[in-house]
């Protein structure tokens, strides 16, 4: 009928080929990511093009004055804040079976900071005032 050895030999193949295109396609998205960031830093170290050092600070301020009383005011007025975030599944097999995980809602009362705000507020300073002041 079917010899086993050509069996494992196919299927061993498959899997090894499988992989191999996995991590190139890993190694692509990596390389283009890291092309991107260059050029984000290179954007960002050319902020002193970007106005005034008095324009920048007045955005700065403006920004942090909305990110932030934003929440204080939701977190006076008992808004819930929520945030989604992504759970790594229990069991994941090669990326081709996954059980469990997901994205997960997650609300909270009072003053939170919300990852998303962080986020926004450090893409802002970088902006506003170069690579050198987001780092610190």
């Amino acid at each position: 009928m079917f010899d086993p050895q050509l069996l494992l030999g196919l299927g061993s193949g498959a899997i090894g080929a499988f992989i191999k295109i996995k991590t190139d396609a890993d190694k692509d998205k990596h390389e283009m990511m890291m092309a991107a960031l260059g050029f984000q830093s290179e954007s960002a170290n050319d902020a002193n093009k970007r106005g005034t050092s008095w324009g920048r600070r007045f955005a700065l301020i403006m920004v942090l004055t909305v990110g932030f009383g934003g929440l204080f005011y939701a977190a006076t007025m008992g808004i819930k804040v929520s945030q989604v975030i992504e759970v790594k599944p229990i069991v994941d097999f090669l990326g081709l079976i996954k059980i469990g995980g997901g994205q997960k809602i997650i609300e909270a009362d009072g003053f939170v900071i919300p990852l998303y705000v962080e986020n926004s507020i450090i893409s802002i300073i970088f902006f506003l005032f170069g690579s050198s002041a987001a780092k610190r």
